[in-house]
């Protein structure tokens, strides 16, 4: 895979991502791990096999047998603290995912992988029958923590229909339409009493409806687009995808050429169909660049073919923009640069449209530069995929190592 970026750039990602992996190192001889073991399990298997690591490898499978050796004691006393579900993003979801990675790379833990699935089926089955007799909040059907993202894992993994069709219902069920102050409203509708800031439930009192990638409606498109494409359809699978499309395209408008969404839409401009609180930036979470890359995913499962030519041509114009355009102001794959990175990179090993790292080598030195300008301690020892130095590194090293997994948790990949 070309790469677009110097030997000298190359050489930078690696300075980061040994410097940043002898911190967990050290912390693991110090016996100060100070996090969820799931973050760092995921990093540590992302990166295992790198050939820049060799003199420390050993030490990094040293410490990966240290932390399922802790899970197991945890699944075996029944202590599930670290265990518990919240998503994909961390807990049950987080460890089947490394697990499962770690159980394909080393051809080992098969069974231990295959009895995370099942706890984590089991767990998300119990929680989605609960879903339809509570107010929704974005984290029952959410990329992070709702059952979007566990939707999105399970159907490459898991052989249970009945588990993989209770989520597939419940996500159809949100794009059905319910009556609120005598107006229709899509069932993604969050209601006051249960936005989760108070700034929130000030300027937008009778709720909202999210966009973005991490916590709106097109994560479960992306889920809804997969199971349609592994052969679940019916019970109103087509007609939810297509409710879901035409949101995102009548909420849609340009600003000086550039794609742009509403980030939290409030209910009257829904009712109102008026576009206010834009995209404020390019990144993952809540910036048109993850928007885009969900809505261009989703006509990829679909074969829209014209969809996805013109949500690619839209991306593209998003990621070539002037740096300053991004909007973007720190490292983190949430709502940082490395996000912009991670997205280039996931879109070329896709389908290989050299226009989309251009612009990669600025990134990256951004990315760099933004990453050590972060660098206090708590940052730098913070391993989480989103929020922490974990995430900046893997996205680094995903310019050179295309097989990277994390951008899957991501719905990137």
């Amino acid at each position: 895979m070309r790469n677009f970026i110097k030997e000298s750039v190359k050489k930078q990602i690696y300075t980061e991502a040994y410097n940043f992996t002898r911190v967990i190192i050290k912390n693991y001889e110090e016996g100060v791990l100070k996090e969820n073991y799931g973050n760092i399990l995921l990093y540590l298997v992302e990166i295992m096999n790198i050939d820049f690591f060799p003199e420390i490898r050993q030490t990094i499978e040293e410490i990966i047998i240290f932390i399922i050796s802790g899970i197991r004691e945890q699944i075996y006393d029944e202590n599930f603290s670290d265990l518990r579900y919240s998503g994909m993003i961390s807990g049950i979801g987080n460890v089947a995912f490394s697990i499962r990675n770690l159980a394909i790379e080393t051809k080992g833990l098969k069974k231990f992988s295959e009895y995370l699935d099942q706890l984590l089926g089991l767990i998300i089955q119990k929680y989605v029958k609960s879903l339809k007799e509570i107010s929704v909040i974005p984290a029952h059907y959410d990329v992070l923590y709702g059952v979007a993202g566990v939707l999105y894992y399970l159907l490459d993994y898991t052989p249970r229909f009945d588990i993989v069709e209770e989520i597939i219902n419940y996500l159809v069920w949100l794009t059905q339409e319910g009556i609120y102050k005598r107006d229709k409203v899509i069932n993604f509708h969050i209601k006051r009493e249960q936005q989760y800031l108070e700034s929130e439930r000030r300027e937008m009192p009778d709720g909202q409806i999210n966009f973005g990638l991490a916590h709106g409606m097109v994560g479960p498109l992306i889920a809804l687009a997969k199971a349609k494409y592994k052969g679940y359809t019916g019970n109103g699978v087509d007609d939810a995808i297509e409710i879901i499309f035409r949101m995102y395209e009548n909420f849609s408008f340009y600003e000086e050429n550039i794609i742009k969404f509403p980030t939290q839409l409030p209910y009257k401009a829904y009712v109102d169909k008026k576009v206010i609180n834009p995209t404020f930036n390019a990144g993952w979470c809540y910036g048109n660049l993850g928007i885009v890359r969900g809505l261009m995913k989703s006509a990829k499962y679909l074969e829209y073919n014209d969809k996805y030519v013109l949500y690619e041509k839209e991306l593209l114009k998003i990621i070539n923009q002037p740096l300053e355009k991004y909007n973007l102001h720190v490292p983190v794959l949430c709502h940082g640069f490395s996000s912009v990175v991670a997205v280039q990179y996931a879109i070329y090993k896709e389908n290989r449209n050299e226009a989309f790292l251009l612009t990669a080598e600025r990134n990256i030195l951004k990315t760099i530069n933004e990453h050590n300008k972060f660098c206090d301690k708590g940052y730098i020892e913070k391993c989480a995929l989103l929020e922490g130095a974990g995430g900046v590194v893997l996205s680094l090293i995903s310019a050179i190592y295309p097989d990277m997994k994390f951008p899957k948790l991501l719905m990137i990949d």
